[in-house]
């Protein structure tokens, strides 16, 4: 990963190059072949294992590459190793030389191709990438010490290079192939400032293709917590639904993140108005230190990303809709979403009452009454026990709380005060919530609505919805605005079914709307 300066709040990767003749395998495509099924995909996945992946970040983090600067003999032999475990799958060269794309100082990108099956799709290039230099033996401008000593840079980024060899080798492997074109690139010379990614934006191969979308790969060694950060969700619209969509069996939760900097191989396409996902497993202290070490790595987290990886890359590849450049992207920042993250206020007590939590099972002992409610304009007084809402038996807090949220304004409450029990009519004010949520519409999430607010105690609340939920249909059914969302939740009965994405995942959660008492039963 590159930083200007060490803001140790940016995040990314780099890449490694080797050089070496290589016999190159020629690729021969048949037309136009079947769809790239889920299944095929997964299955495909097998091929991504503990063992590969673990191989190839010790050997590329081992002290012979001597922190595989860029342009140096160290950076050199990385991008010969790559090349030549490119060298075995049915993949083409999509470089300058080979699969090289050299330029500057004896810098080198690394490229092979896997080309679409529609005739008319396969020239729209989705580009997967890693960088896998990094920054040798650290200079005052690039490393945070100590200097002199080999930075072998195992999760930045030989994790994402290790990532990137494994789909390619599960691509390769797949017998049918995606709509559009995939292309690979280990990218050189990220550390020293994007030099690689920006060259061949500058300096195109494969000109007669158009790029369409972009995953980078970096640092995505270290996952704690089960924590996947992913950024540029928001460069297209619903990428947040097909990341979550893509998720089933993928054991992470994302941390979607707002912020699009100028540190990682991402950015160029970003500033050319390119759809991006950048995947990461967040900054630790070892980085752009000699301590970076291939011991310290989470291999497992390594391999449900690059699971993910190769998910997102083939769904890309073979949908139907290309993604769209979503301008208001580059306005968008993570403190904007924390702002967003703001919750609705609730709405006023109908009541205005609180009781203590204890023995609730023999009516509510209230603690307050708040002046002016409709608790006190009825007489209610602190210290008086609830003992019915409308004739029946009030069983807890939790119970009656959903009553009082439901029910229409007019109520009787039976209580007890001191030795004497009373009757008294109450008109609740506000009106009855029937399922307690409130909702934001976002034009980068279209056909879904953000959780704005949830009711404590409401059939929400006990279903286990919470703030920032996204919900995207009701009883199976899309919705295409929030007014539609609105219209089918007033026509869902009782039990109703809500899919909904939070972290990345997506869960069904039932609705069941609370009885009522009425009066007179």
């Amino acid at each position: 990963m590159h930083r200007q300066r060490f803001t140790l709040n940016s995040h990314l990767t780099r890449a490694c190059a080797i050089g070496g003749l290589l016999i190159l395998q020629s690729l021969s495509l048949s037309s136009v072949r079947a769809d790239l099924s889920d299944s095929a995909v997964k299955s495909a996945e097998q091929s991504i294992t503990d063992e590969e992946l673990k191989q190839h970040t010790a050997f590329l983090s081992n002290d012979t590459f001597e922190g595989r600067e860029a342009g140096t003999r160290g950076g050199h032999a990385a991008g010969g190793y790559i090349v030549k475990e490119l060298s075995a799958l049915d993949l083409k060269p999509a470089g300058e030389n080979g699969f090289y794309q050299s330029w500057g100082n004896q810098y080198r990108n690394i490229l092979a191709l896997w080309e679409g099956s529609d005739p008319q799709l396969k020239h729209e290039l989705v580009v997967i990438g890693a960088h896998y230099d990094h920054v040798g033996y650290g200079t005052s401008s690039n490393s945070f010490g100590p200097l002199g000593y080999i930075h072998n840079g195992a999760d930045d980024n030989a994790s994402g290079t290790s990532a990137l060899l494994e789909l390619a080798e599960a691509c390769s492997g797949l017998e049918n192939r995606p709509k559009r074109s995939i292309l690979f690139v280990w990218w050189d010379a990220e550390e020293k400032g994007l030099l690689g990614s920006k060259h061949w934006f500058a300096n195109r191969t494969l000109r007669n293709y158009h790029v369409v979308f972009t995953i980078n790969m970096d640092m995505v060694g270290r996952m704690k917590d089960k924590r996947l950060e992913i950024y540029g969700v928001r460069t297209a619209p619903g990428l947040r639904e097909f990341v979550a969509r893509s998720m089933d069996g993928i054991d992470a939760q994302v941390a979607y993140d707002w912020d699009i900097r100028e540190d990682s191989d991402h950015w160029p396409f970003f500033n050319a108005g390119v759809p991006f996902l950048m995947l990461h497993t967040g900054l630790h202290e070892n980085y752009h230190r000699p301590s970076d070490d291939a011991e310290l790595l989470n291999i497992e987290g390594m391999r449900e990303t690059t699971r993910l990886a190769l998910r997102l890359m083939a769904k890309a590849a073979d949908r139907k809709q290309g993604f769209h450049f979503r301008q208001a992207s580059r306005n968008e920042s993570e403190s904007l979403h924390h702002n967003e993250q703001v919750p609705t206020q609730p709405p006023p007590s109908r009541l205005g009452i609180r009781w203590s939590p204890e023995d609730e099972s023999n009516g509510l002992i209230l603690t307050e009454v708040v002046n002016g409610s409709a608790a006190q304009t009825a007489g209610l007084r602190i210290g008086d026990r609830l003992l019915a809402f409308n004739s029946e038996r009030i069983p807890d807090g939790n119970t009656f709380r959903g009553w009082i949220m439901a029910t229409q304004p007019d109520i009787e409450l039976s209580y007890a005060r001191g030795n004497t029990q009373h009757a008294a009519m109450i008109q609740l004010t506000g009106y009855p919530v029937r399922l307690g949520i409130s909702w934001k519409e976002d034009d980068a999430e279209p056909g879904c609505v953000k959780l704005s607010r949830v009711i404590v105690g409401s059939p929400a609340d006990v279903a286990g919805l919470r703030l920032g939920d996204r919900v995207m249909s009701v009883a199976g059914q899309r919705f295409a605005s929030g007014e539609e969302f609105r219209s089918q939740l007033d026509d869902a009965g009782d039990g109703v079914v809500i899919e909904m994405e939070r972290a990345g995942v997506i869960h069904e959660v039932t609705l069941q709307l609370l009885r009522v008492p009425r009066g007179g039963e």
